[in-house]
């Protein structure tokens, strides 16, 4: 095999392993297990809002992760960057009031945020 052939082989490698990081659905999963914990329909974690805000690939180069403990209130999450890194992010509590979804963002050290998803669906005013 030549450098050449080497080199395209190496490429195809990291951009198969990076397509199948951007098919991860850990996350989604993990929202479907929590919504069905707490009565709502899971399929809330397929929408275009939940898909782009809970994805594992970050633009930073971190990759994002989310999970339910069997208390079922609260979604956990955290950073993980690319040394291994662990670093806590908002956690979460979605609940439906009325027809909207209300997804309340539990920060760390600020302030709760408040989004609508039935006013904003895809967290432009976020």
């Amino acid at each position: 095999m030549t450098m050449y052939e080497d080199a395209i082989k190496r490429i195809m490698e990291v951009d198969n392993i990076m397509n199948e990081e951007i098919k991860d659905t850990r996350n989604i999963d993990e929202l479907k297990k929590y919504l069905k914990a707490n009565g709502l329909d899971e399929y809330i974690a397929e929408m275009p809002y939940f898909i782009e805000k809970f994805k594992i690939e970050r633009r930073d180069g971190t990759r994002y992760f989310v999970y339910c403990e069997n208390d079922g209130d609260i979604i956990f999450s955290h950073n993980r960057d690319q040394t291994g890194h662990h670093t806590e992010k908002s956690n979460f509590r979605i609940r439906k009031i009325g027809k909207a979804i209300l997804i309340e963002e539990i920060h760390v050290s600020d302030p709760v945020f408040v989004h609508y998803m039935m006013d904003d669906p895809i967290g432009i005013g976020h």
